[in-house]
């Protein structure tokens, strides 16, 4: 894994929890300290379903959205 600055990280620390892995890493160059989470594929299994379902109720909202300015746009028309 690299840094901010580009430069390749160590791992100092490793504590494994319920449903994750927490690594501590150090910047070889720059000497920054971060964490890093490590979940497994199985957690995210639920969240590409519900993408899913956001990315279906947006084209759904898109369609209404372009009706409803036909409408509106036609009705204004016919009222002039």
């Amino acid at each position: 894994m690299k840094c901010e600055c580009g430069s390749k990280t160590k791992t100092i620390e490793v504590y494994n929890g319920k449903d994750f892995r927490t690594r501590r890493r150090r910047c070889y160059s720059c000497g920054k300290r971060f964490t890093t989470k490590e979940y497994a594929i199985e957690a995210f299994e639920g969240a590409a379903k519900l993408k899913e379902q956001l990315e279906e109720a947006n084209a759904k909202i898109a369609k209404l959205t372009k009706f409803h300015e036909t409408v509106l746009g036609s009705a204004f028309e016919f009222t002039k």
